[in-house]
């Protein structure tokens, strides 16, 4: 494996997510939302075919990149609550209703961590040119390793697949640092690229939640992700949060 045919952490390449077998699919199921967990679970208010998942060609659940386009570009960027897993409209879509003359593009991708989202913005912005970058926070003690085949072996690691050998990473200092220097990714990024980023940090909308315990309850079609009075509620977080700064 060359650094030839990487297409991670390049610059004005869109990155093709490798692990996501359904680039410029449509389908009704994926590995987190199964049939089979459906017809075990049959959860209220869904059916086998009420949620299409249509991934564009390089696998985001978002339509096609237009970089001819004229309008203002508006990136959303997260893990499985992001791409919205078990769920017809992840917040992305709704957060296009409150922008009806941009171009809003779901960059979400399930079991992503803050790596995730500041390689694919290295990637991306160059290119697409956002004017608005929204990054809905992912849980702190994820990271991405890679295997001998590069971005083929991509491992996304977290609380479910802990590391033997690497326990001290997984330590507040280490997470913290690692999430520190991604975001100093973003903030370099925004800086050379002229956009405005918002982060909605996991611990702020848990924090929220607290308060509205309804946000927090798994309903979507999985059982185990986030239902649409959520994706609605960080919708308007962000919009609110956007408003506010122009204000």
């Amino acid at each position: 494996m060359t650094n030839d045919v990487i297409d991670f952490w390049k610059e004005g390449l869109i990155p093709t997510m490798t692990l996501n077998e359904n680039c410029g699919k449509t389908v009704y199921w994926q590995p987190m939302d199964t049939l089979e967990n459906f017809q075990n679970n049959r959860p209220e208010g869904y059916t086998e075919t009420s949620i299409t998942y249509s991934y564009n060609q390089y696998g985001f659940r978002t339509k096609e990149f237009d970089l001819t386009s004229n309008k203002d570009k508006i990136l959303c960027l997260g893990c499985s609550h992001t791409e919205g897993i078990g769920v017809q409209d992840p917040w992305p879509t709704y957060l296009q209703e409150y922008f009806p003359d941009s171009d809003v593009y779901n960059l979400g991708h399930g079991g992503a961590s803050h790596d995730t989202i500041a390689r694919i913005l290295a990637n991306v912005a160059v290119l697409i040119k956002p004017k608005l970058v929204c990054i809905f926070g992912t849980n702190l003690t994820r990271f991405e390793t890679y295997g001998p085949a590069g971005p083929d072996q991509l491992r996304n690691n977290g609380s479910w697949n802990i590391i033997p050998g690497l326990t001290d990473y997984y330590d507040d200092y280490n997470l913290q640092a690692q999430f520190q220097k991604n975001m100093l990714i973003v903030d370099l990024l925004s800086t050379k690229y002229g956009f405005e980023y918002i982060l909605y940090k996991q611990q702020e909308f848990y924090g929220h939640a607290i308060k509205d315990p309804k946000l927090v309850e798994p309903s979507a079609r999985d059982c185990t992700h986030y239902g649409s009075y959520t994706h609605k509620f960080v919708a308007k977080e962000f919009f609110d949060r956007y408003t506010r700064r122009q204000g």
